[in-house]
């Protein structure tokens, strides 16, 4: 369920709507808990994007708001308002963070809340067309597209699906790619996720594939001509390594 514009990340219920995700990396990453901030984007008067920022976005801002109750108050509201991760028992700090049994237990229940919060946006068939994140993550591309163009630049696209979702993203994203006439390079086409042989164990990609997907931009690049020869074989060389 990942998607990349060259730059946005991951999970579209991330990149689109509940980009805070702050409290989704305090519920999984419990044994070392680290700050990943970017903003919420919505859709607001004519298909505009206006990012939402969360109100804690470094280091010494969540120390800063963790030795004031007034604002930490404030933060955890916004949490609520904005954060479909967020969960109140995954979140809090309590006498259950002393016992080893009890977290894992809730390092279980935050994996299961994870994938019902997933659920609201995919189901067997795909993502849900009419879903704010997906529309959000369309005006993202479209955004992200015409960007790049002004300043001269090409905009490539690289969509990446998580097992168990085929090529769902991209189904999803057809329209606006034909729309924008952005060039493409999604993985489903070149290691589809229902092949376990495409992973390694910790279920990054193989080297092959990742050699794969680097010759299938490099080629996009040279097809649109923007990449000296001599850069082209300097990359070349260096993925062949």
């Amino acid at each position: 369920m990942d998607s990349h514009t060259s730059a946005p990340s991951d999970d579209p219920k991330n990149l689109a709507s509940d980009n805070f995700h702050f409290s989704k990396e305090i519920n999984e990453q419990f044994a070392h808990k680290v700050l990943d901030i970017i903003p919420k984007y919505s859709r607001v008067e004519n298909d505009q994007l206006e990012p939402i920022w969360p109100k804690v976005r470094h280091l010494t801002d969540l120390r800063r708001f963790l030795n004031d109750k007034t604002l930490w108050e404030d933060y955890i509201q916004q949490l609520q308002a904005l954060d479909s991760y967020y969960d109140p028992f995954l979140f809090n700090h309590n006498l259950t963070d002393y016992f080893a049994s009890i977290r894992f237990m809730r390092r279980s229940y935050a994996k299961r809340h994870a994938r019902f919060v997933s659920k609201t946006l995919h189901g067997p068939q795909g993502f849900f067309e009419h879903s704010e994140e997906i529309q959000v993550l369309r005006l993202i591309i479209k955004d992200f597209a015409r960007q790049v163009r002004s300043n001269g630049q090409l905009p490539i696209l690289m969509l990446f699906n998580n097992r168990g979702y085929s090529d769902h993203l991209y189904q999803t994203l057809a329209e606006t790619i034909a729309e924008t006439n952005i060039p493409t390079m999604s993985r489903h086409t070149i290691a589809p996720t229902n092949d376990p042989n495409n992973f390694l164990p910790d279920g990054h990609f193989s080297h092959d594939v990742d050699k794969q997907l680097a010759r299938a931009v490099l080629d996009m690049i040279h097809e649109h001509k923007i990449m000296p020869e001599k850069v082209k074989g300097d990359m070349e060389n260096d993925s062949q390594k």
